[in-house]
């Protein structure tokens, strides 16, 4: 894996505008050499990499898109899902890193599989005498590789291009077999209504983890409150239901491409 990226003082200086002191030509060097280091070890071999990008898919579907390979040992990598910062420092001649971050995981580097290259941001120490100066920022060309946990609960949907609530169902003590569905976006008094919403929101319901909850999978929904005389002005624009989760009149749009739903209400203080 061949990279053309190389530092000199100006470009280092732009990279890190905010650094404690003046940037030398030390500074340059080290940097420099940090990527030399890591073209070397992927110029040699195409497997995962320390210092590799992850885009990570949990079991119950959380995406996670730049998780970073800090550590591998034999087989094993030890992942952080959501790094901070990383810091990359020269151990004996092998680009290593110190990660900033949470969660971690830990997974077999046999079941990733190729998602092509990135330019992650990397930092590493100068050589000011100051304790406040900081760490110089440099980037980097790096494999990207995918892994998803076995036996996902929810058929593949992820976080990455869909919505999942939470949703806890409790029975109606005034209405003989309806029970009320709250998650943290709605309150809702039927199944229908929830039959109905789940619709809506091109979405699939899943009996969840926990007793009576179930989660659904869908659009993400956005309500937005616009003036009468806005509404007047929407014209054909998205479907006019005349009651909706407690509201109306609304207007639903629908965006497909990207997983949105957006629901306007009158609200005639604006």
């Amino acid at each position: 894996m061949k990279t053309n990226i190389r530092y000199d003082l100006d470009s280092l200086e732009l990279a890190n505008g905010d650094f404690g002191y003046p940037i030398t030509e030390k500074e340059v060097r080290k940097v420099n050499r940090m990527l030399e280091l890591m073209e070397n070890v992927r110029s040699r071999q195409m497997c995962p990499t320390e210092g590799d990008c992850v885009e990570f898919v949990s079991r119950s579907g959380d995406y996670f898109g730049k998780a970073h390979i800090k550590r591998i040992t034999g087989k094993y990598a030890d992942i952080c899902l959501i790094p901070e910062t990383v810091f990359c420092f020269d151990d004996m001649g092998k680009a290593a890193y110190d990660t900033i971050g949470s969660p971690w995981t830990q997974v077999n580097i046999r079941n990733m599989k190729p998602a092509g290259t990135e330019i992650r941001i990397f930092r590493t120490w100068g050589f000011g005498k100051r304790s406040n100066t900081g760490s110089l920022r440099f980037d980097a060309p790096v494999r990207k590789w995918e892994y998803r946990e076995p036996n996902p609960l929810y058929d593949g949907y992820t976080t990455r291009n869909w919505f999942r609530y939470h949703i806890m169902k409790h029975r109606d003590r005034e209405r003989t077999g309806e029970y009320t569905f709250r998650s943290d976006s709605f309150t809702l008094y039927s199944r229908s209504e929830l039959d109905e919403l789940a619709a809506i929101l091109k979405g699939r319901l899943y009996k969840g983890i926990l007793p009576d909850s179930l989660v659904l999978w869908g659009y993400r929904m956005d309500i937005k409150e616009i003036s009468r005389e806005q509404w007047n002005g929407m014209g054909q624009h998205g479907q006019i239901r005349m009651k909706f989760m407690g509201y109306g009149p609304v207007r639903i749009h629908t965006d497909n491409e990207n997983h949105t739903v957006t629901v306007y209400r009158i609200n005639d203080s604006l």
